[in-house]
């Protein structure tokens, strides 16, 4: 498979009091067509700047970071964990969806049909007509996934999109966003701090440790697909668990001081 997003020999630092701060030195990354990779580490390893640089909204202090293809970063969509502040209060659902068609000056009859194509496609519970006020934290949620998905994008990034939502609706979620990524293809780099929902969504998990960002161990999750929450009890579920969950550990102890 050929790859889609990557940081090559990628270095950040930020700035601080006591000088400059590294949080990735020479690191590397491959997301492959088509994959959805998971990041899962310690909180403050470095996942978020991970992602603003393969977003491009942050740029790299030395190396290469975000399209292979170099297709332009307007071609990757991101879903911060923040969506309520993502949408806009006088606009509604269908406003929302389509705006990204609507900045690239796509007619209306076009907007509206590929946002009716696309709620289907997810099957969007949200009423097209309501405004965010009248949604639940979880419709919102799935209004800022379909903006990020309308413009069908090389890639799409998530930082930990459904950490708001209730346990119930987390899981429902998880399977939902299974399915469409099963049906579509969409490359999809996701942050996650839950095992299960990082085994049910991804190809590959990289278990990372810092800062500066080191990748402590890749998990392949060879699990058939469709993926279900009824899978969290199977063998093969349990066995790709026990193997993340050991290279957590080893991220958490990396990052104890000697």
């Amino acid at each position: 498979m050929s790859t889609t997003l990557a940081l090559r020999t990628v270095s950040k630092a930020y700035p601080s009091q006591a000088g400059p701060v590294s949080v990735l030195d020479c690191f590397d990354l491959e997301v492959l067509d088509g994959e959805v990779l998971s990041l899962f580490a310690p909180n403050g390893a470095g996942k978020s700047t991970i992602l603003a640089l393969l977003a491009g909204t942050l740029n790299p202090d030395d190396g290469v970071a975000g399209l292979v293809d170099g297709g332009g970063n307007d071609a990757v969509s991101m879903v911060m964990q923040d969506f309520t502040a993502s949408l806009f209060p006088w606009r509604t659902t269908r406003e929302n969806i389509a705006l990204p068609l609507e900045v690239r000056g796509v007619p209306r009859s076009e907007r509206d049909r590929r946002v009716n194509e696309l709620a289907e496609q997810l099957e969007l519970a949200a009423p097209l007509s309501s405004y965010p006020y009248q949604l639940s934290g979880g419709q919102r949620q799935w209004v800022a996934i379909a903006r990020a998905l309308i413009g069908k994008p090389s890639a799409l990034l998530l930082d930990e999109p459904f950490s708001a939502l209730d346990y119930i609706a987390r899981l429902q979620a998880q399977e939902r966003l299974a399915q469409f990524l099963d049906t579509q293809g969409v490359t999809t780099v996701l942050v996650s701090h839950g095992i299960d929902e990082a085994i049910l969504l991804s190809d590959r998990i990289v278990v990372l440790a810092g800062p500066p960002v080191v990748t402590v161990g890749i998990v392949e999750v060879d699990l058939p697909r469709p993926r279900t929450v009824a899978m969290h009890h199977d063998d093969g579920f349990v066995a790709v668990r026990r193997q993340v969950h050991e290279l957590f550990l080893a991220a958490v102890d990396h990052r104890r001081p000697a």
